[in-house]
C-alpha cells in the first residue's frame, strides 16, 4: 500500500501516517482497556505514554487527526475515535470528509482481512485473491 501512496504523497506525509499508526496502535489499546475496565479511578491516572509525535509530525494537524481517526476506527477505540472526530472538526475538516475517512478505513480493513485470511490458508490462495 505504501508503494501505491508514494506517488500521491510526499515523504513527510508518509512518515506522519506511519507515526499516527504507531501512536494509535499504542494508545488505542491503552484507552480501550481503561474504558473496558470501567474503573473511574484507573481512568483518572495519567497514561504515562510517550505521545510527543501527536504534535510534532510535520503535517497539518487536520490531516494528522484524520490519520488517527482511521487507525482508531479500525482498532475499535471509542474514546480515541471520538477525540479524533472532535479534533478534525476543530481543525475545520467538514463532516463529509470525516465520513470518507471512516469509509476508506473500513474498506482497507476489509481488504486486509481478506488478504490475511487468504495468506493463512495458503500462499497461492493469496495470489488468487490479489
Amino acid at each position: 500500500m505504501e508503494a501505491e501512496a508514494a506517488g500521491a504523497i510526499d515523504a513527510t506525509t508518509a512518515e506522519a501516517a506511519r507515526t499516527a499508526a504507531a501512536l494509535m496502535a499504542m494508545t488505542n489499546v491503552y484507552y480501550r482497556a481503561v474504558h473496558m475496565a470501567g474503573d473511574a479511578d484507573l481512568g483518572k491516572l495519567p497514561a504515562g505514554l510517550r505521545m510527543n509525535a501527536m504534535t510534532k509530525h510535520g503535517i497539518a494537524q487536520a490531516d494528522f487527526e484524520l490519520f488517527g481517526l482511521a487507525a482508531s476506527a479500525v482498532k475499535g477505540c471509542e474514546g480515541c475515535t471520538r477525540a479524533h472526530v472532535e479534533g478534525a472538526r476543530k481543525h475545520g475538516v467538514p463532516l463529509p470528509a470525516i465520513q470518507a475517512v471512516l469509509r476508506i478505513a473500513a474498506v482497507v480493513h476489509a481488504a486486509a482481512t481478506v488478504l490475511d485470511a487468504a495468506t493463512t490458508r495458503s500462499p497461492t490462495a493469496a495470489l488468487a485473491v490479489a
